[in-house]
């Protein structure tokens, strides 16, 4: 019989998952998290010949979901793991070849991650389960916001803190929202609420247990103005 999880590794490879067990973290969070992600993309709305971010992608399984979306995309994804950066690097080699898509790993400095690149320059930007690990939340929105096009769309999905904190590894380094919290960290750093989605689902937590998952669609605009 197996000994008690080991809930605060587990709350770390969560965070940044990195050697074998990243990788069956990765294979676990793209079973468990491939519905709240599709949906995430359908919600975005991406339309021809935009650029397009993604901060948190993992194994990047889901990116042949997002490349059909429209015509002459272009995706980028940034993850904190070199792991998961390799991962799906290896797994998504002709879409890279192509110039379709690119991943990069990136260090977060001052608890949040620095976006490489000029302002405004991607016209839809959205991130699944990494709110969590927004150490400096104001300031990872406002880069957010700053890489944003005017009339651009970020969509940031997340689980609700009320379903987060009956997981027995959510206390080991996570930072929990309510979709007001949320909102109001993005409205802050100067994005237009747009809408406020709540879905629920079945799933197998990283516990082990099946359970209802709430999660919030937070859809943001920058306004043209701005």
């Amino acid at each position: 019989m197996g000994g008690t999880p080991d809930f605060k590794a587990i709350a770390a490879q969560l965070r940044q998952p990195s050697g074998d067990d990243g990788i069956a973290t990765a294979e676990r969070m793209s079973d468990n998290n491939g519905n709240m992600i599709r949906r995430c993309i359908d919600h975005l709305n991406i339309q021809d010949k935009n650029r397009v971010l993604e901060m948190g992608p993992g194994g990047g399984t889901h990116l042949p979901y997002v490349l059909p979306k429209a015509k002459d995309i272009h995706y980028q994804g940034i993850d904190i793991s070199a792991t998961m950066v390799a991962l799906a690097s290896s797994l998504n080699q002709p879409a890279i070849e192509s110039g379709q898509a690119a991943f990069l790993a990136i260090d977060p400095v001052d608890g949040y991650v620095g976006i490489p690149g000029d302002d405004r320059q991607y016209d839809r930007i959205f991130t699944v389960n990494t709110l969590y690990f927004w150490d400096n939340a104001p300031a990872q929105a406002a880069e957010l916001f700053r890489v944003l096009r005017p009339g651009g769309v970020f969509a940031l999905c997340f689980a609700t803190e009320a379903f987060m904190k009956t997981l027995p590894f959510t206390e080991f380094g996570f930072n929990l929202y309510s979709p007001e919290k949320a909102t109001d960290l993005l409205a802050a750093a100067g994005f237009h609420i747009v809408d406020v989605i709540s879905e629920t689902e079945q799933v197998t937590s990283n516990a082990g247990h099946t359970v209802e998952r709430e999660f919030i669609v937070l859809l943001a605009s920058r306004d043209i103005a701005s």
